[in-house]
């Protein structure tokens, strides 16, 4: 009998050590799949556009409403340039930001109304027929040491399609460049 008894003893410290090495093995799946999904999203980005921000590609087919017409984005953009709405008053301003590495860069901001600043690009009437002026605010990009030349290169593509843009401003009926 003390057989048997030593057999079952055995038999379920097998079982024991069986079902402790599934849990650990079921632990470490997901462990190694979380890293996965963190790792592939970015830590906390989708693609390159940071958590709670909304992607230009996101909007009603790519589109930018301004008070003097619409805009389409450069499909460059796509999932790779976020907007912050910056309007105050009759100043409307949306600012263009895109990213490189864990760094938010400003790429421009298009403006209308009398109070913008950077470059004035013309005016155009809005939807009451009024003339408003537009503006562009660029500069120059100055990349961080930490930057890859990936991230460089990527930081100007995004930067460079402000010209789609501007001969987007050019083309809206009605408007009329400084000059």
């Amino acid at each position: 009998m003390n057989e048997k008894t030593g057999q079952n003893d055995t038999a379920e410290k097998k079982r024991g050590k069986k079902k402790w090495m599934l849990a650990a093995a079921v632990v470490a799946v997901a462990v190694l799949a979380a890293v996965l999904v963190f790792t592939l999203h970015g830590g906390g980005k989708d693609n390159d556009i940071p958590m709670g921000k909304e992607p230009v590609a996101e909007r009603a087919s790519g589109e930018i409403q301004t008070p003097v017409g619409v805009l389409t984005f450069p499909a460059e953009w796509a999932d790779r340039v976020w907007t912050e709405d910056a309007s105050s008053g009759d100043q409307y301003t949306e600012k263009f930001y895109g990213s490189a590495g864990k760094d938010e860069v400003l790429l421009f901001e298009i403006s209308v109304g009398a109070d913008g600043v950077g470059y004035r690009l013309g005016s155009a009437p809005d939807e009451n027929g009024a003339m408003r002026e537009l503006w562009l605010n660029i500069s120059e990009i100055e990349p961080k040491s930490a930057w890859t030349e990936q991230q460089i290169s990527q930081i100007n593509l995004m930067q460079g399609c402000v010209n789609d843009l501007i001969e987007q401003v050019r083309a809206l009926d009605g408007f009329r460049e400084d000059g």
